[in-house]
């Protein structure tokens, strides 16, 4: 153990330590910002209500990281800071550790207290994160002391200025790898964890691991095992991230038959009858049926939405001779129909994996006989730059004169 002390502290001293611990806290302060608006998805939904409460929740919880690192370095030995900074790592890994864990339960609870989504989102985001970013928050000042501790009044000017420099630069790579790779990758609870085995090995590296410190990493390790292994599951059916959200796949009855429901962040997206996949649920998609009254036997028919591609595989069934386009954001729902929902490609059914505007915008073919959009999902969930009047004007020009266009 003295040598791996003596290794640990000769490494600390050659490398630059605090610059990398820094660089490493703020892109994981942020990758944690950018996954709490996944694990919140499910509850209260993906909009700018949510991500409000998440942004002014967490820059408070930094603010008084901030404040309060600075206030606890100063009263902290000198031959102490660095091995204080090493328990703040590990206290921050093991309750983000806890909120990942009984994320679902304690949002299950919050959300039967009230029923305000504003003040839903607040208080979820501030049990769940308040305290593992306020520990992060507390980093910065620490390290900062400790390396100004070791310099002259001329070096620390730069020292404070590289430290502020860098760990934006690691917020700005968290970002970038979390939003664009790693969430779809890895996943929203994986990624949770893996973030907090990384806090844990700097927390680790930081204390160049004292005897107390170790069993208490050992433990934490032990904990984090089975659930990096897979073996703490999320409730649902099935828990998906793509690109653009967070998706569930759960089991459930309508009218005493068994259904299965695709819930895309907070809301029900698409649901089928496992023993007539085809066949509508919901009551809206049911207006599908009104087609034959205002237009007989359509040529060329525009979903603009196509979740679990349950209206359109219905349509495709009414009408095998017609032209089905869909246009659905999320690309990756129509391998996840096919893996949950029964759904079977057929020739007259064409994917276009873009936005619904970017689509109605673009398009220079052929005009459609029936229009269906079902894009809008619940009051706070309606994505406005479809609902323009310039939108639903484009959305017309692609309809035949004697055309109809039927929306959610």
């Amino acid at each position: 153990m003295q040598f791996l002390r003596e290794k640990t502290k000769f490494l600390l001293q050659k490398l630059p330590i605090l610059e990398i611990i820094v660089f490493i806290n703020g892109a994981i302060v942020m990758i944690v910002e950018l996954l709490a608006s996944r694990i919140l998805a499910p509850y209260f939904g993906t909009s700018t209500i949510t991500w409000t409460a998440i942004i002014a929740v967490l820059l408070g919880a930094l603010s008084l990281g901030y404040w309060f690192g600075g206030k606890l370095s100063s009263t902290i030995e000198p031959s102490k800071t660095r091995e204080t900074l090493g328990l703040v790592f590990i206290l921050a890994a093991a309750s983000l550790f806890v909120s990942t864990l009984f994320n679902n339960g304690i949002l299950e609870i919050v959300r039967m207290v009230s029923s305000d989504i504003r003040l839903n989102s607040v208080i979820g985001a501030l049990l769940l994160y308040g305290v593992p970013i306020t520990l992060m928050g507390i980093v910065s000042p620490f390290a900062v002391s400790i390396g100004v501790n070791q310099l002259t009044d001329k070096e620390s000017g730069p020292f404070i200025g590289r430290m502020y420099s860098v760990g934006t630069i690691g917020s700005i790579l968290g970002t970038f790898l979390g939003g664009f790779l790693l969430i779809t990758i890895l996943g929203t609870t994986t990624l949770l964890y893996l973030c907090s085995g990384i806090l844990v090995l700097m927390g680790i590296l930081m204390v160049a691991l004292p005897m107390k410190v170790s069993a208490l990493v050992g433990v934490v390790l032990c904990l984090m095992l089975p659930a990096l292994l897979g073996v703490l599951m999320p409730a649902s059916f099935a828990d998906i991230d793509t690109l653009y959200g967070r998706i569930w796949v759960v089991d459930g009855k309508r009218d005493d038959k068994k259904i299965r429901v695709m819930q895309i962040n907070a809301e029900f997206s698409s649901a089928v009858y496992p023993e007539d996949p085809t066949s509508p649920v919901f009551n809206y998609t049911k207006t599908t049926f009104l087609t034959d009254v205002f237009f007989k036997e359509p040529k060329r028919i525009l979903v603009l939405g196509g979740g679990a591609m349950t209206m359109p595989a219905h349509l495709s069934k009414l009408y095998p001779e017609a032209i089905v386009d869909v246009v659905e954001i999320d690309g990756q729902l129509e391998d996840i129909a096919k893996k949950y929902f029964y759904y079977q490609k057929t020739p007259n059914i064409t994917l276009y994996a873009e936005d619904a505007r970017t689509f109605i915008n673009n398009y220079k073919g052929d005009s459609y006989d029936v229009i269906f959009i079902d894009i809008y999902r619940s009051l706070y969930m309606i994505p406005f730059h479809v609902i323009t009047r310039e939108a639903m004007q484009k959305v017309s020009d692609l309809a035949v004169d004697e055309g109809i266009i039927i929306t959610n």
